[in-house]
């Protein structure tokens, strides 16, 4: 009997060392399922956040390449703008010059026509002049004081 009572013992060893094997095996099976599914988990945000770096990234790129071609499409229109004023000043001071020309071209004319208008003043003053120093006459005295008042002599 002793023997069956080992042999009961025996077995009910053999089971619980079955259970225990089992449980410890499944506890490490389960241990082992959550590590991969934590590890998983690490990659995939790490990947997540590498993705979402790198559009951040491309988005910045494409931003700043926008805002380039934005600044470049604006610098044109200036300069397009600038390039139309000095055209409209450019042709502005032509005009101004040429009237300037003009003026100063009827200004000439109208001193040299002043001038000899002054040189025949001075001229019919001093024949009139000769003429009173030879003749001693009334009206040629009056001739001469109406010509040099005339020509402010």
């Amino acid at each position: 009997m002793s023997d069956d009572i080992w042999e009961g013992v025996n077995s009910d060893l053999i089971r619980t060392k079955r259970k225990l094997i089992k449980s410890t095996v499944l506890f490490i099976i389960i241990t082992l399922g959550v590590a991969c599914g934590n590890l998983i988990s690490t990659i995939i945000i790490a990947k997540s956040a590498e993705m979402a770096l790198k559009a951040s990234s491309e988005k910045r790129q494409v931003e700043e390449a926008l805002a380039r071609e934005r600044l470049r499409i604006e610098s044109e229109k200036i300069m397009a703008e600038t390039e139309e004023r000095m055209q409209e000043m450019n042709a502005r001071n032509q005009k101004l010059l040429e009237e300037a020309k003009r003026f100063a071209e009827a200004r000439r004319r109208e001193q040299e026509h002043q001038q000899q208008v002054q040189k025949k003043l001075n001229e019919t003053c001093h024949f009139w002049r000769n003429e009173y120093n030879k003749t001693r006459k009334e009206l040629d005295r009056i001739h001469r004081d109406n010509a040099c008042k005339a020509a402010g002599i």
